[in-house]
């Protein structure tokens, strides 16, 4: 009998020791507050919630989940952990056009804690792009492995750029305000985790693309040092594009997952690149973004 149960703990133990590896999923999701279903929003989020149901990923992250109803649908999709903060410290869940922020885990959450960050000001932030209606935050939660070891997990989803063209003519692309962000970010990320393993990602409306190419992506590692995300093809890989159906200026890979110099973060892959059909007969894609996946090795 004794015996058999020290068998039993041995082969338990090995079990658990044996997570090596996590897949992740960040996801900007475009669910803006649509009450005639032009955009066809409901079904979009419907859709996405039988993907991630169905999905390989341990931990989701999402942007632009801006309505209390559909917040509520999406931490309904297989999860059983989510970080839905109304603000720093509070255990309420946020109300319509809050932070937009939601993290899904399949690894409890042990500590929660909801960062705000500065947004732009000013009449055409407020009325003409929203960018000024919304709480810009950061997300930070510290997950607990089957092994027993730590996982931070982070997101956010920075200000965008409006933008005619690459050359940034008639942009009002809020590089500063950007900036600002990345500063903020990087001081409440580095100060909370303390060196132990953090996986940040999220829409950084920043990249490689000429059209997202600005100081927060250049200076990227000077806020993060020795932080990675898994190689992509620069030219290739565009979590936001044209053939999205919503949008009318390809930004280039704008979605990142950013592991921190004790993790390892490899394949790094597009996701949800197909078009849905609607009851309609409509074909659209989910968003009017592409999602980044990434396998972040533990070491």
């Amino acid at each position: 009998m004794h015996l058999g149960l020290l068998l039993l703990g041995i082969l338990m133990a090995s079990t658990v020791s044996a997570v090596t590896s996590v897949r992740v999923l960040t996801y900007n999701v475009y669910a803006k507050p649509d009450f005639t279903e032009s955009r066809f929003t409901e079904e979009r989020m419907n859709e996405l919630c039988t993907r991630l149901r169905a999905g390989p990923w341990d931990i989701v992250m999402l942007q632009e989940a801006w309505t209390t109803n559909h917040r509520t649908r999406l931490s309904r999709c297989g999860f059983p952990h989510v970080m839905n903060l109304r603000s720093t410290g509070s255990s309420k869940r946020e109300k319509n056009l809050g932070s937009g922020l939601l993290i899904l885990s399949k690894f409890p959450l042990e500590e929660q804690q909801r960062k705000t960050i500065v947004r732009p000001s000013g009449l055409q932030a407020m009325c003409k792009h929203g960018e000024g209606l919304v709480r810009k935050s950061v997300y930070l939660a510290r997950a607990r492995l089957p092994d027993g070891h730590p996982l931070w997990i982070a997101t956010t989803h920075l200000v965008a750029n409006y933008c005619d063209d690459s050359d940034f003519e008639h942009c009002a692309s809020y590089q500063n305000v950007r900036y600002s962000q990345v500063t903020q970010a990087s001081k409440f990320l580095l100060e909370q985790t303390r060196g132990e393993p953090l996986i940040f990602g999220g829409d950084f409306n920043f990249g490689p693309n000429p059209v997202s190419n600005d100081r927060s992506w250049n200076d990227f590692a000077k806020f993060f040092p020795r932080f990675a995300q898994a190689p992509f093809d620069p030219a290739g890989a565009s979590t936001s594009c044209s053939s999205n159906s919503f949008k009318e200026h390809d930004n280039g890979k704008i979605d990142h997952i950013y592991v921190s110099p004790n993790l390892t973060a490899r394949d790094g892959a597009l996701v949800f690149t197909d078009e849905m059909t609607t009851r309609k007969g409509v074909k659209t894609h989910i968003s009017d973004h592409y999602g980044w996946e990434t396998t972040v090795d533990l070491h």
